[in-house]
This record gives C-alpha cells, sequence and structure tokens, in this order.
C-alpha cells in the first residue's frame, strides 16, 4: 500500500506485487512536496508515466478501509 502511483503503485505492480492506493488529502507532506529538491516532490515527477497507464488493484481513501480491500483482493484470487 502506498499513496504514490509511479513509486508505490508502479513499483510494486512490476515487482509482481498487488498494490492498494491509498489516496487521500489528509496527511500529505504539502511542506515537503513544495520543496523541489525533496525527494517526495521528484518522485512525483518520475518519468512520464501517467495516471492512465498506472493501475492500483484497490484503492481506499481511509486507513479503515484496508483490511476490507486486503480481502477482497485474497478473495479475487
Amino acid at each position: 500500500m502506498g499513496d504514490n502511483l509511479r513509486i508505490d503503485v508502479w513499483g510494486a505492480k512490476n515487482a509482481g506485487f498487488k498494490a492498494i492506493l491509498f489516496s487521500s488529502e489528509e496527511g500529505k507532506d504539502r511542506i515537503a512536496e513544495a520543496d523541489p529538491a525533496s525527494l517526495v516532490a521528484q518522485s512525483r515527477k518520475l518519468g512520464t508515466l501517467e495516471r492512465e497507464h498506472i493501475a492500483p488493484d484497490k484503492t481506499i481513501t481511509r486507513l479503515n478501509m484496508l483490511i476490507r480491500a486486503v480481502k477482497e483482493m485474497e478473495m479475487e484470487i
């Protein structure tokens, strides 16, 4: 699970894992994102991958949704 499509989801999918995207504005590090030298800001610009080229297996917006998402993915196997 991660909140970055390019690093967390794309990386997991390309390593053969399932991926859950945590899509929420809550908890985002706006200070790090505003600093162009930060790892957060640089990871947002990695490559030319667009959102439509990266598909998580599940997307959640709150952490309390995680267990259900994992159980649903287990049922799909």
